[in-house]
């Protein structure tokens, strides 16, 4: 997982994906005070390559992991499937889709709810 320094030590997210079987790994702690910074610098719109590579370093570094989840909302502008060389598990991404799901399956209850109610 990367994340701002306060999530990955935290343990929120972490101990949800643990109770549903998903073996969580941070980086070590000088890592986490980089990414901090790193992450600092991107909510104020300076992403540098040099971030980004440290943030495709890190994917190299723990390539063992199935894959990375993305904690924070400033992560994909440091990583993304261009410099990772793991599957990348964006939060924002899935939430998207699940409001499209809900919303297609929304769409599809009026439908068939205003169907049967031309028929009675």
């Amino acid at each position: 997982m990367l994340a701002t320094q306060f999530t990955m030590e935290d343990g929120f997210f972490a101990a949800i994906l643990e109770k549903n079987g998903i073996q969580v790994t941070i980086p070590e702690v000088n890592d986490r005070q980089k990414i901090e910074n790193i992450l600092e610098s991107a909510m104020q719109n300076q992403v540098t390559t040099e971030a980004r590579n440290y943030f495709a370093a890190l994917t190299h570094q723990y390539a063992d992991c199935e894959s990375v989840v993305l904690g924070c909302t400033e992560c994909p502008l440091v990583l993304d499937e261009k410099n990772s060389c793991l599957p990348i598990i964006n939060p924002i991404v899935l939430s998207r889709l699940l409001m499209q799901w809900l919303m297609q399956w929304t769409n599809m209850r009026l439908i068939l709810i205003n169907r049967l109610l031309i028929h009675f």
